[in-house]
């Protein structure tokens, strides 16, 4: 009888814990709503880069087909402008519009919960040029598939397959 009355004592001594789990999960909620964003917002991403880089395989396939002599005479042609001398890659890459000779990848908005204090009227093109510290809500995805090829000299505004000591080797997958 005793004991019993010990034990209803101790459970009366300690404090009422009642309540506590609800308060605990209150506070926690909101930083499980931020990471299950930034997870989505990221992996969507990733998703993308992931197909953005299917595609690009299969376009570089599907204009190499029935073609074993890459890159073609148009690709060189069109190379020799830029003060390159030898070729021996093909590669192909994915962008979303060209700026001048420079092409520029996809866009992809990363969504925050924060402070989206400006995000609203910022697009892409605004973000590739923040600096200091201001911080961007977008990623550019690069994308580029190639192979190596022979090695193409260039140099004298003529396109032949150089040949000869130093020119090949299996390693030689380069523009120079």
């Amino acid at each position: 009888m005793q004991r019993k009355q010990k034990i209803k004592q101790s459970h009366r001594s300690r404090p009422s814990v009642r309540g506590q789990a609800i308060f605990e999960l209150l506070i926690f909620i909101p930083f499980l709503l931020l990471f299950m964003q930034l997870f989505m917002t990221v992996s969507s991403s990733i998703n993308g880069a992931i197909n953005q880089q299917k595609a690009v395989r299969g376009y570089f396939y599907q204009l190499a087909r029935n073609n074993s002599r890459i890159p073609t005479t148009s690709d060189l042609t069109r190379l020799a402008n830029f003060n390159l001398n030898y070729i021996g890659m093909s590669v192909t890459g994915w962008m979303d519009r060209l700026d001048g000779d420079v092409p520029v990848a996809s866009c992809f908005h990363l969504k925050n919960l924060g402070n989206n204090s400006g995000a609203l009227d910022q697009n892409c093109d605004d973000a590739s040029t923040v600096m200091g510290s201001q911080r961007s809500n977008f990623i550019r995805l690069h994308t580029a598939y190639g192979i190596c090829s022979a090695l193409f000299d260039i140099s004298q505004g003529q396109i032949k397959e150089a040949d000869g000591p130093g020119y090949w080797s299996g390693g030689n997958c380069s523009l120079r």
